[in-house]
């Protein structure tokens, strides 16, 4: 927005003598004016890029689309075939390593059966001896087998697997197909060789729905109609018409009940799948705009003259692909229009931080911290500089006031943001509980409550600030505190156990003080445990703690609940510490052992102790029962 400073347009000039400019343009609009642009320039360009490549890369898609699939389709047939194979390749090592002889009618059977029920896509097997005899086992439509005399095959099957016999090879050989009783049988034989010399010959016969069930499957996986052409051109295989085979070889295209494959024939070639074409494949495009586009690919080996394996869809999926094209397009439109709309916003938010920031120096000045919000960091570098420095400033207020660690601060206000860090060290923790606070407090008001809780935290903090020690939180009638952070404390468990000392000393004088105003005693229980944990800045959702976690905090929680079972009724406090607290105090200190006892949650047993105000170096131990210890596990 663009203001002047007089009526009249001309320059004015302010009371320090500067020239102020007739007209001037608010740090909003030019921000504005300057990203707008510079976005709406660069996105434009991007956009022309981007949707010429979609409409490139949608042909790209199309031609990736027909060379997986075909070849996908090729390979399923192979693997299938392929085990047709795999059964004549075993018959004819089984022979060549004498295990059977054709003449040998039951372990033929017995070897012809095994395959076949292993390979349950093989029509047949047949075992031929030189002179056109042998054994044949087939399968019928209900999935028999049956055995069949090789007397009883036609003359013409006999006389092409005689012939076979004199094609000696180490691979299995795909034959010519063979009608039988109006349906198209394939063929793969291998010669049965010992010695050197050709004896036999081992025939796997695939047929009636083999070659309909493996393209009614790929049709099926892959979402499209596939189909498959003899030599001649006739339809052999139609993945959704499979039961129109059933007694009939093959069905004339022309024929074929199917709405788009007899468009086949007078579909022209398509010059827009050059790579598809690279790979042997090709494309075809029936006549007008509501047709068919055909994807062909030769399958050779089964026959004298190839097959063709082919898939079809309709051209109003390569429609789709450009309306998606167009889409993006109209996407990269509305993205550029929301580009410079959040360019516009940008300006207005890199200015807005300067009303904020006097804003926030005026609260400041007027100790409003609560109502203070942190300011954002600006990609101007002066404001960046008072945001910094004026949220640094609230920062540091803001903990003070909520009654934060004076040593934390102390780091804070030295270190900055790294004082805070995250880090592993060992650490002795300290959690406290009232015994019956609840029954307690069932008899007072909540003025009365929070005055007892009031009274009772006064003088445990006090104790475990005294020693160093940082309140870490409140737990309702308990706190948890620790020693050894934020600042590095060597005797950190020392400490602990000297403001625990202090801590049931202080419990025992108020309670004096409360049974002489015929109060009800407070009973504290407390844990201490040393080990190692996780201290610094935990949290999320935009509150963190600085706060300790890890197994070692729960086994000082642990020990604090074990005082429930070993806690007298005339106990002022009872402190429980582990075995790592006692090694670490050694002999400033005095413990009664209580036995070792496994945590709830932990595997290991801990040995415990019970910390007693006897002096080290005393000569009186405060009585203690000596009874078992009930195991508090």
């Amino acid at each position: 927005m663009a203001t002047n400073n007089n009526k009249n347009g001309s320059a004015a000039v302010n009371t320090a003598g500067d020239k102020v400019p007739a007209r001037t343009f608010t740090l909003r609009f030019i921000l504005a004016a300057a990203f707008g642009t510079l976005v709406a320039v660069s996105v434009a360009t991007v956009l022309a890029i981007s949707v010429g490549a979609n409409f490139r890369n949608t042909f790209s898609l199309l031609n990736e689309r027909a060379i997986t699939l075909l070849n996908g389709m090729e390979q399923a047939i192979r693997v299938e075939t392929g085990r047709a194979e795999g059964a004549v390749l075993g018959l004819a090592r089984l022979y060549a390593g004498g295990a059977f002889e054709i003449g040998d009618s039951q372990n033929v059977s017995l070897a012809l059966r095994s395959i076949l029920s292993a390979e349950e896509k093989i029509e047949g097997l047949l075992l031929m001896d030189i002179q056109g005899g042998g054994k044949a086992i087939l399968r019928d439509q209900q999935g028999n087998l049956n055995e069949i005399p090789m007397d009883q095959s036609s003359a013409e099957s006999r006389n092409n697997f005689r012939s076979a016999i004199l094609n000696t090879t180490e691979r299995p050989v795909w034959g010519e197909p063979t009608v039988v009783q109006g349906v198209l049988f394939h063929n793969v034989s291998i010669p049965l060789v010992r010695d050197g010399k050709v004896q036999g010959l081992a025939v796997a016969v695939l047929g009636r729905s083999t070659m309909n069930s493996v393209v009614s499957e790929l049709g099926q996986i892959n979402d499209t109609t596939a189909f498959v052409l003899n030599g001649a051109g006739d339809v052999i295989g139609h993945s959704g018409l499979p039961d129109l085979f059933d007694g009939r070889n093959s069905i004339p295209l022309a024929n074929i009940p199917d709405m788009a494959l007899p468009d086949f024939k007078s579909a022209a070639k398509s010059d827009e799948f050059a790579e598809a074409a690279a790979r042997g494949i090709t494309v075809y495009e029936s006549r007008g705009r509501e047709g068919y586009i055909f994807i062909t690919k030769d399958l050779p080996g089964y026959a004298s003259a190839p097959y063709t394996l082919g898939a079809y869809f309709p051209k109003a999926d390569i429609g789709t692909e450009v309306v998606r094209a167009m889409w993006s397009l109209f996407a990269g439109l509305a993205g550029l229009a929301a580009a410079v709309l959040a360019a516009i916003m940008l300006g207005k938010r890199i200015s807005a931080p300067l009303t904020r920031i006097a804003s926030t120096a005026e609260q400041l000045s007027e100790f409003e911290i609560d109502k203070i919000e942190p300011l954002p960091r600006s990609l101007i570098r002066e404001i960046d500089h008072q945001a910094v420095a004026l949220n640094r400033m609230h920062t540091a207020i803001r903990e003070f006031s909520r009654y934060v660690p004076r040593t934390l601060v102390a780091r804070l206000v030295r270190l900055g943001s790294d004082a805070a860090i995250s880090v592993e060290r060992e650490v002795t923790i300290l959690f406290s509980d009232i015994a019956g606070f609840t029954t307690l407090s069932e008899r007072l008001d909540a003025a009365e409550t929070a005055s007892v809780l009031n009274e009772h935290f006064d003088i445990v903090c006090s104790c475990i600030e005294a020693t160093g020690g940082t309140v870490d939180k409140f737990l309702g009638d308990g706190v948890m505190a620790f020693w050894g952070a934020p600042e590095d404390d060597p005797g950190h468990a020392k400490n602990a156990v000297k403001a625990a000392r202090e801590i049931m000393a202080a419990i025992a004088a108020n309670n004096r003080l409360r049974a002489s105003a015929g109060k009800a005693p407070i009973r504290l229980r407390i844990g201490i445990h040393t080990g190692r944990a996780v201290v610094g800045n935990i949290g999320g959702g935009g509150r963190q703690n600085y706060t300790l976690v890890g197994d070692s905090v729960n086994v000082a929680q642990r020990l604090e609940q074990m005082g429930k079972d070993l806690m007298r009724p005339t106990d002022d406090a009872m402190v429980l510490v582990s075995s790592s607290v006692m090694n670490a105090v050694g002999a400033e200190a005095h413990f009664i052992p209580a036995g070792t006892h496994i945590l709830r949650g932990r595997e290991r047993p801990i040995a415990v102790g019970i910390l007693d105000l006897k002096e080290p170096d005393g000569d009186k131990i405060v009585p203690f029962p000596k009874s078992p210890i009930p195991h508090a596990g």
